[in-house]
């Protein structure tokens, strides 16, 4: 699609199979809906998991407790230690900055009795 700007010159504007007008900040919109997830590891080195939402454009992980967490986006990764995965220390956190996930999924392992906040945008 075509459009002129006030220089009178032709522009192209960018849609999405829908025909929504997609912008800088990727397709539709920045984030708006932040969904908040709070899971204990009940069990040392067991995997966890958590669905995020559709279109997730940003996700920040918290590690609430005193043990260090592993966290990857593979299943297998973080219960046994395999590469590749992302250490988050006691007390720290994690944070994706923009993205687009279409359906993603995050593992993660930590100390028994730790909870991990996981913060999901989309």
């Amino acid at each position: 699609m075509q459009a002129v700007n006030s220089s009178g010159k032709v522009a192209s504007l960018n849609l999405n199979s829908a025909g929504s007008l997609l912008t800088a900040g990727g397709e539709g919109c920045a984030p708006s809906t932040m969904t908040v997830y709070n899971v204990t590891t009940t069990v040392v080195d067991t995997e966890y998991s958590q669905a995020l939402p559709a279109i997730c454009r940003r996700v920040s992980v918290y590690n609430r407790d005193g043990n260090a967490a592993r966290l990857a986006f593979v299943t297998g990764k973080v219960a046994t230690p395999t590469a590749p995965y992302l250490t988050i220390p006691a007390g720290g956190q994690w944070d994706s900055g923009p993205v687009r996930l279409a359906a993603a999924t995050v593992y993660f392992a930590a100390g028994a009795g730790d909870v991990i906040e996981i913060e999901a945008w989309s």
